[in-house]
């Protein structure tokens, strides 16, 4: 349950750049600066550093008289947290980790983490379950993480962690979760490093894409069964009409405001072609859509968006998919339904213009 994000926050999320795209998003890839921090293995920041995820999870805690290390596996970040009662340094020294302070609290670490470098990480990111899509989550130099660490027994610690941003965020959030003690815990390497082969490989497809487009052939709208299965019925009349026409809709996302513009027009021979149009993402360089919605059959080639009943399916055609179905309205003016991918899923309903 994250907190809405002020206006500027929304505004910087929206300057923001990824290798994951968003709903509708056709990024263009130029250069190192296209791909968020975590994409070139640079750190993936705070508080996400912290959370959890499915691989390279590892976090390992070194302590020594004045010091406690936490040593993370993923990105291979290594928190070093003073305890000895020094000061924190000038407001003038940014670090992508924050500088941390530590003090004990009874058998609770106590670690008040400032000096945040703002405007690379994002503060929130997909290797947390139900985060925003896209990894641009933006964070400012203002944000302050306050963490508690306290073990329960032998096997388990208590671990906690406060994040305010009065610049980003309209209100602070806390995370709190178990950890365990695995002793049998293999460290392996993770063999991430910046300029990694994804960021040329990417940037090189995306420039040859843009200089040689491909045709988008129309892929009319198919009628299916209760199974998904085609059938040769046409499109009732009374839904092709009320599906002609621009449509937009607004991801529900709590990083940024966009718009996703699709269409849907008539041939002379009655077939109903659904197109995405446009975003009205800011980067000028993302490239031009104005291809055909579609849907995968079962032997994996592609037909265009289908119907059943009043169910309107259909994947955007961008760089990485994305699948939304909705629910036509009874008054034809709003299909309303989310979309998903590996990102996780959103709410995202049209509006007939």
């Amino acid at each position: 349950m994250l907190p809405n994000l002020t206006p500027e926050g929304k505004k910087r999320a929206l300057q923001m750049r990824s290798g994951w795209s968003l709903p509708g998003e056709s990024p263009a890839y130029d250069w190192v600066t296209d791909f968020d921090s975590w994409d070139r293995c640079t750190t993936r920041g705070m508080p996400s550093s912290m959370m959890p995820y499915r691989y390279n999870g590892g976090f390992k805690i070194h302590q020594a008289p004045g010091v406690v290390v936490f040593d993370l596996e993923m990105i291979h970040d290594a928190r070093v947290i003073f305890t000895d009662g020094r000061p924190s340094l000038p407001a003038a020294h940014k670090q992508l980790m924050g500088e941390s302070r530590g003090r004990w609290e009874g058998n609770t670490l106590v670690i008040e983490t400032t000096n945040y470098r703002g405007g690379m990480a994002s503060l929130i990111n997909l290797a947390v379950v139900g985060s925003p899509a896209g990894n641009r989550f933006p964070h400012s130099d203002s944000m302050k993480t306050t963490e508690r660490i306290t073990r329960l027994n032998n096997d388990m610690w208590l671990y906690e962690i406060k994040t305010e941003d009065p610049v980003i965020l309209t209100a602070p959030f806390t995370v709190r979760y178990p950890m365990r003690n695995d002793p049998s815990y293999e460290w392996w390497e993770y063999a991430c490093h910046e300029g990694n082969t994804i960021v040329p490989n990417y940037s090189n497809t995306s420039r040859h894409e843009r200089a040689n487009p491909e045709p988008s052939p129309d892929q009319p709208i198919v009628m299916v069964d209760a199974k998904n299965q085609p059938s040769k019925e046409p499109v009732p009349a009374d839904i092709a009409k009320a599906l002609v026409g621009r449509w937009v809709g607004r991801p529900q996302l709590k990083t940024m405001d966009y718009d996703i513009i699709i269409e849907f027009t008539a041939r002379p021979d009655g077939a109903i072609i659904g197109k995405l149009i446009e975003t009205t993402l800011p980067d000028p360089r993302e490239v031009p859509i104005n291809k055909s919605l579609y849907t995968a059959g079962q032997d994996g080639t592609q037909r265009g968006a289908t119907i059943s009943g009043r169910r309107v399916t259909f994947t955007f055609p961008n760089t990485q998919t994305w699948n939304f179905s909705g629910e036509l309205s009874a008054d034809g003016t709003a299909i309303n339904g989310a979309t998903n991918s590996a990102q996780g899923g959103i709410v995202l309903n049209f509006r007939k213009q």
